[in-house]
């Protein structure tokens, strides 16, 4: 295992007590922009190094189908605690899905 994953196994609980405060700087951000991501309600999403799922419960709230990826198995638990749709996986070694399956990375 990477030392970066280990790393992000260690700090997981840190992100996790910020989950909120992220989500809804997120929230903001998203409303702010999200003209830009030229994309619609029940798009896919695909949301490389998610951590806790913040930024992919944000989109979820505001109706994308969004799916979370990240290398780091704490990460990955505490999204799926968080409600969010997340695997765990390493971009460096390729995802599992079809090409196109996304709207938006």
């Amino acid at each position: 295992m990477n030392s970066h994953i280990k790393l992000f196994d260690k700090i997981a609980f840190i992100y996790q007590w910020f989950f909120q405060l992220q989500v809804n700087s997120y929230q903001k951000t998203i409303q702010e922009y999200e003209e830009y991501l030229n994309i619609s309600q029940g798009d896919k999403v695909l949301d490389l190094g998610c951590g806790t799922g913040a930024f992919t419960y944000a989109l979820q709230e505001r109706g994308y189908e969004v799916t979370g990826i990240d290398a780091s198995q704490a990460m990955v638990k505490h999204g799926r605690e968080n409600n969010v749709n997340c695997i765990q996986s390493n971009i460096i070694t390729g995802l599992d899905f079809p090409d196109n399956n996304f709207d938006l990375v």
